[in-house]
């Protein structure tokens, strides 16, 4: 079945699944953020205690692995399953019964095509960072370092395309991590540079949110606590925590379409897939 998914009907689909939801959607969107601010006070609060080497919890934080390195993988363990819980969420008509024996059946999988998928950008990230930076020492030419910040950003919206169904695919469908990027690359065929549109739409959203944030906290001052490092995270957490629902509802409405313009069938029979 040819055709192509519609951006409006995507962000249309979105805003229906969240009104269909709304409950039980805003309650593990809240997961989402706190596993997101997880991250944000523990780096505030290390960068705080950093100064202060009789502080509490100075030890735990910033000297012993399990502060370090555990915290940290306990929040993206979090986000992963509230992520999954939500995706299930919006597809639950369709999945019947076996909510909870579902999600941790499909959380290691989940967990192994999620880090796949990180890897891949962080590596796009890092190659662009060592770019940029030899770059500016052998040239120190700005149109050079722009042109390659302009490649390293259509080269991100690209693989983040490529990947964009694997969190729902992983999740609604059968079988394991590279199944599921694969199936994710095979539903975004033809499809790339709208999802890429999509993607951009959000980040853009994303950053104006962070930067007016950052820009109104030091106005503010005390008089709302903005300016207190740790409130300010709370707060960039909320604002993420909103991009994260929106991201989302976008991912498994487009998912739902995709399945329909390429496989011709309902969502309901995705599963079938790799029987």
């Amino acid at each position: 079945m040819a055709g192509h998914i519609a951006i409006g009907t995507v962000y249309a689909r979105a805003w229906s699944l969240f009104r269909q939801r709304f409950v039980i959607l805003v309650l593990l969107n809240l997961l989402q953020t706190l596993s997101l601010g997880i991250g944000l006070f523990l780096h505030d609060l290390l960068a705080l205690v950093s100064l202060y080497p009789t502080a509490p919890y100075y030890y735990f934080l910033y000297t012993h692995p399990a502060g370090l390195f555990g915290v940290p993988v306990a929040g993206g363990i979090l986000f992963l399953l509230a992520s999954m819980s939500m995706v299930m969420v919006m597809n639950r008509d369709r999945l019947g019964g076996g909510f909870w024996s579902r999600l941790l059946r499909r959380f290691v999988p989940a967990l192994l095509a999620v880090t796949l998928c990180f890897s891949a950008l962080a590596l796009i990230f890092y190659g662009w960072g060592s770019l940029i930076d030899s770059v500016s020492r052998a040239f120190s030419s700005m149109t050079v370092i722009i042109g390659i910040s302009l490649v390293a950003l259509v080269l991100l919206i690209v693989v983040s395309a490529l990947l964009f169904a694997t969190l729902p695919a992983v999740t609604l469908e059968r079988g394991g991590p590279l199944r599921a990027i694969r199936r994710s690359v095979f539903l975004t065929t033809g499809q790339r540079w709208r999802i890429g549109a999509i993607i951009l739409t959000l980040i853009l959203a994303l950053l104006v949110a962070l930067m007016v944030l950052r820009i109104a906290a030091p106005m503010i001052g005390n008089g709302l606590g903005l300016y207190d490092p740790m409130t300010l995270a709370a707060a960039l957490s909320i604002v993420s925590g909103l991009f994260l629902l929106c991201l989302t509802l976008v991912i498994t409405a487009a998912y739902q379409q995709m399945v329909r313009v390429k496989d011709g069938i309902s969502v309901e029979d995705a599963g079938k897939i790799f029987e």
